[in-house]
């Protein structure tokens, strides 16, 4: 926020956030007056206000206004790795910072199109098995993990082959 001094006669100004947390603002240069930047460690909506007072102990107070916090950012994948590979599965796993769904999209073909599983559950380690996956075959996968406020992360695309189905067949005599 930015408050301009009319009649060089402010002594001091603040911002009170929320009735109760206060920011004190700086001259910068002349008659005009800046908060720092604001930060909040939640979420959320804040209501502020300007307070203001006068070399002569006065103060004023503008109208109460709001402000929101949100979430921009997707989670970070890292850790990612796929195990437990057989004949007809595969078990892919990592990890978010953050609180998010797992999601992985695969297909027998590089770039797709894509099978999509999908646990809506926000978790922060990850574990999804695909079955019913045919022997002897590379499957690629992407992740993906949205957070809370639907900030969604899909990662480069992956791969494994699943192993081959043993020889049954008996030797000829």
């Amino acid at each position: 926020a930015t408050v301009v001094d009319s009649q060089s006669a402010i002594s001091f100004v603040r911002v009170e956030v929320n009735n109760s947390i206060n920011y004190s603002m700086t001259n910068v240069g002349g008659n005009t007056y800046q908060t720092p930047s604001v930060s909040t460690a939640n979420l959320g909506r804040y209501n502020y206000k300007i307070i203001a007072q006068d070399i002569a102990g006065n103060n004023d107070n503008s109208t109460i206004n709001t402000f929101n916090v949100t979430d921009t950012t997707p989670p970070v994948i890292t850790n990612i790795q796929h195990s437990s590979i057989t004949q007809t599965s595969g078990t892919i796993t990592w990890a978010t910072n953050e609180p998010a769904t797992t999601e992985v999209l695969f297909s027998q073909n590089q770039g797709g199109p894509y099978n999509q599983v999908i646990n809506s559950t926000l978790v922060i380690s990850h574990s999804m098995t695909l079955n019913n996956l045919l022997s002897n075959t590379t499957y690629y996968y992407e992740l993906a993990s949205a957070d809370a406020s639907n900030n969604k992360r899909i990662t480069n695309e992956f791969n494994f082959t699943t192993l081959s189905s043993p020889d049954l067949t008996p030797p000829d005599i």
